[in-house]
């Protein structure tokens, strides 16, 4: 049985809405957040990872969102955030803050600022595990180095409150590997969407793709459609889930464009961005590409 048994299926890592001055907008989020939430294919939200730019904000600014999921009405869903990515005393602070605020679990981003080898690693996470609550180990795709191996994982696994682990690195032969031996006490989730039926051949537990943001309804379909068994339909929903990324990737400014959408919709204020800044906008027809692609299962509750 794994050690948390929600942390599991599609799980939206949620942008982060800011005001056209750079400021964070946290009632925009809050309403991100809550219509995420309200919608069926949804199993939980992923905050502040890469999708949510977590690089470019502050501990302070990581605070403030962390509390503002807390006030989320998760409706019995999970909600996880990202507190790595930072000196380790900050990021044993923004856990300590995910446990004040009552999420579920934190996600820990592989540390650079540590020696690469798995004593230094493991010295880390032993330091993180004794903060008390659940955590999983979150490698983004733009980190190339402390790698998640086999031998580093069989010994994390030592950690009682050690949880899940998301890997972007579009390793499948790892990927499978992971699941094989660790698959069955642990969640161990794709990170990119358009692995997601090899992932889920593999005995995958969830997807976080940044695409939940957009059309989560198709992400959750695919896992139904491979839990019946039907592996040619299955297939069908993989092409389209990669055809569709493809329409919200050109010009470098996913966060942007998917931003759009949802101000277009009327849930966020605005489109801007910190990762994404000086990139162009959607066109006018690009938008309504966008828009055509959502995909929520069902109207959420905005």
């Amino acid at each position: 049985m794994r050690r948390m048994s929600k942390l599991c299926g599609v799980l939206a890592p949620n942008l982060t809405p800011m005001k056209n001055d750079g400021a964070l907008d946290l009632d925009s989020y809050a309403r991100l957040g809550q219509a995420l939430l309200d919608v069926p294919a949804i199993n939980g939200l992923f905050g502040i990872g890469a999708t949510g730019e977590y690089v470019r904000l502050s501990v302070d600014e990581r605070v403030e969102l962390i509390h503002v999921l807390g006030q989320l009405d998760r409706q019995g869903k999970i909600i996880t955030a990202n507190a790595g990515g930072t000196p380790t005393t900050d990021t044993l602070f923004l856990m300590e803050k995910v446990a004040e605020a009552g999420l579920d679990a934190a996600a820990v981003v592989l540390p650079t600022h540590v020696p690469e080898t798995n004593t230094a690693i493991l010295d880390f996470y032993t330091r993180v595990n004794d903060v008390g609550i659940p955590f999983m180990v979150y490698q983004p795709p733009a980190i190339k180095t402390h790698q998640l191996t086999l031998e580093l994982v069989a010994e994390l696994m030592e950690l009682s409150h050690f949880v899940g682990l998301k890997d972007s690195s579009r390793d499948l032969m790892l990927f499978s590997e992971l699941c094989y031996f660790f698959g069955d006490e642990i969640s161990v989730i794709q990170g990119v969407e358009m692995l997601q039926l090899p992932a889920l051949v593999c005995g995958s537990a969830g997807i976080v793709g940044g695409g939940a943001n957009l059309y989560p309804g198709l992400l959750a379909k695919l896992n139904t459609i491979f839990a019946a068994g039907d592996l040619s339909g299955s297939r069908a929903i993989q092409h389209e889930i990669i055809e569709s990324w493809r329409k919200i990737v050109p010009g470098n400014a996913f966060r942007t464009w998917v931003k759009q959408v949802w101000q277009e919709k009327g849930v966020i204020e605005t489109s801007s961005t910190r990762m994404d800044e000086n990139k162009p906008l959607a066109s006018p027809e690009q938008l309504q590409q966008l828009l055509a692609l959502l995909d929520l299962g069902e109207t959420p509750r905005v």
